[in-house]
């Protein structure tokens, strides 16, 4: 197994995925080497995984591909890697490849490759072998650095094997996350980092591998992601011209050698009503690239939506302990969206299962709890005596207990229920407090009653300023509005006007003035 930065004990991961394809007519002879022109269609309905290591075979991990801060899919492709139809680029000769680049925010830098993942295909008459390699760039394949490869030598790492038909094979390799070699990629100013697959050896190659084409029935071909190929049949399934790659022998009359952007790879032209095709694929290489920030990720760590609705970043293993889902490494709680459990909401006339925010919507109903159901057709519902001596009606048990009340029984209604007043202070007239229901204190002379549930305490029965007849708290607060609610007082033959207090007809006189004038100049005291 060839290595540019590795080592034997780098535990690199391959999966190899067969997939049954149907079959098609393919040229049974070798022919000058032109991609477009060896372009053939075919369809994937089926994927079979057979998982491999570089130690035997793997135990079933779960997917890589999922998008996280430790898990960034980096995808060029419009294929989803699963059933559909895709191109096989048969021009392709041994040793040549193909890469594709994806651009990287400057702070994510450098990022760790978790997963590499690229689609193989053939037409073949006979089972095949394809040895293979998978290169890691800085940058672009044409001027950035090579920073690993690796390649299949069949005692570490397979080589790709396939029996006779149309058959595909996706190859996902990745590294252990616990080896302490990993692929980090640093940042050589472009941004920007290309995984590359190249083709050692063909199962049967070319006679003159340079130059010519290997038989297209008894080999395998990277493929592409365009439904369609041939002649003057366009590019619009191609996407990325400039950020796809093939690397090419070099040979006379053909593609030109070395690394090139299909941008840059000669399109079909027509020359007389003769369509002469070119180099350039159709559509972009079916490849994909799984990444994390080396500094910005912390595994086993992100997002966890407990069963009760709310959020809390936790270890992995903790939110499993609590029943809740887990959002991937490095999530957020501002962006997990965490569902809200659902329970009975009863109202008047019926019942509903929906969150406790969905229940509120409805006047007059009351939410049973997360999942509680609603039983047939008729809710446990009822009257609720308050502490302020109120009933509310169609509302559970546990919804009235919650706001202090007493529960009236399923069924009861506020008409028919007596709820108990509560007590408060009352303020006597000569000052003393006395803790009594509103009733009992109306029955007393000249007593106020402070509210439901007030207590006796210091202060609380103190006479209010008489000169402050508005009640006023602001700033300076007798002012010549208390002088005109006086007036309005005395015109309207409020006790309040009395200020003397005086006992003989006319009780309301000039008196009063002179008095309220008198207590407005000695102020609040």
């Amino acid at each position: 197994m060839r290595r540019v930065v590795s080592s034997a004990a780098l535990r690199a991961a391959v999966i190899i995925a067969s997939a049954g394809l149907p079959t098609a007519a393919m040229a049974q002879k070798e022919s000058p080497r032109s991609l477009p022109a060896h372009e053939t269609t075919v369809a994937l309905p089926i994927t079979q995984v057979m998982r491999v290591g570089p130690r035997g075979p793997a135990t079933p991990r779960p997917p890589l591909i999922v998008t996280d801060s430790c898990n960034v899919a980096a995808s060029l492709t419009s294929s989803t890697f699963g059933p559909g139809t895709y191109t096989l680029q048969a021009g392709m000769a041994n040793g040549e490849a193909g890469a594709a680049t994806y651009t990287v925010p400057a702070a994510e830098f450098p990022i760790r490759i978790n997963l590499m993942e690229v689609l193989v295909g053939q037409q073949s008459s006979v089972p095949t072998t394809t040895q293979w390699s998978v290169l890691f760039y800085s940058g672009t394949p044409s001027t950035g650095t090579l920073v690993a490869s690796y390649s299949s030598d069949d005692v570490v790492l397979p080589h790709i094997r396939m029996a006779a038909g149309t058959v595909g094979t996706v190859l996902q390799f990745s590294i252990d996350p616990g080896d302490p070699e990993q692929i980090d990629i640093p940042d050589d100013g472009s941004h920007q980092f290309s995984i590359a697959f190249r083709i050692d050896q063909f199962n049967q190659p070319a006679s003159n591998p340079t130059c010519g084409a290997p038989s297209q029935s008894t080999n395998a071909f990277m493929a592409t992601d365009n439904t369609v190929a041939g002649c003057g049949t366009g590019y619009t399934q191609l996407q990325f011209p400039s950020q796809n790659w093939l690397y090419a022998n070099t040979c006379p009359l053909a593609c030109p050698g070395g690394w090139t952007a299909f941008a840059n790879l000669q399109p079909d032209s027509s020359i007389g009503g003769f369509c002469i095709t070119g180099c350039r694929p159709r559509g972009d290489w079916v490849m994909r690239a799984t990444w994390s920030s080396v500094q910005g990720c912390t595994p086993g760590l992100g997002a966890c939506c407990k069963p009760d609705g709310t959020c809390e970043v936790l270890l992995a293993a903790n939110c499993q302990q609590i029943g809740g889902t887990y959002q991937g490494d490095g999530s957020s709680c501002a962006t997990a969206n965490c569902p809200q459990p659902t329970g009975a909401c009863c109202f008047t006339g019926g019942c509903i299962t929906l969150s406790q925010n969905d229940c509120g919507a409805i006047t007059g109903s009351s939410w049973l709890g997360a999942g509680t159901a609603c039983a047939g057709s008729s809710c446990p519902i009822g009257a609720c005596c308050l502490p302020i001596g109120t009933c509310t009606g169609g509302i559970s048990s546990v919804a009235c207990t919650a706001q202090g009340g007493i529960f009236q029984g399923v069924g009861s209604t506020c008409g028919g229920v007596s709820c108990p007043q509560p007590t408060g202070a009352c303020c006597l007239a000569n000052g003393n407090c006395l803790t009594l229901t509103s009733a009992n204190c109306g029955l007393i002379s000249g007593s106020v009653w402070q509210g439901p549930l007030t207590t006796c305490g210091a202060g609380v029965c103190a006479s209010p300023c008489y000169p402050n007849c508005d009640q006023s708290t602001v700033a300076p607060i007798l002012n010549v509005n208390d002088f005109t609610c006086f007036l309005n007082k005395f015109a309207a033959g409020d006790s309040y006007a009395n200020c003397d207090q005086s006992t003989v007809a006319p009780i309301l006189n000039v008196n009063d003035f002179t008095c309220f004038l008198n207590r407005f100049a000695a102020g609040c005291t």
